[in-house]
């Protein structure tokens, strides 16, 4: 049978590996490097420090970086 500590250990236990999970998220994003091109599929981009030509890219470059093809 739990007790009130128990329950608020597992609710910051739950807490814990949520914060973790975004910032492994944030990570992920983080070797991507703006350099005036799209990553994805090498337009050029006027908008500085921007990475992608727009959100179909950059979900698709996530989406292959997670299957460890890029």
């Amino acid at each position: 049978m739990s007790d009130a500590v128990d329950d608020a250990n597992a609710t910051q236990a739950y807490f814990d590996e949520l914060q973790i999970s975004k910032v492994r998220q944030a990570a992920k994003r983080l070797d991507a490097v703006a350099t005036g091109y799209c990553l994805l599929c090498d337009r050029e981009i006027e908008k500085s420090g921007q990475r992608w030509c727009n959100a179909e890219c950059r979900d698709d470059w996530e989406k292959l970086k997670k299957r460890g093809l890029l």
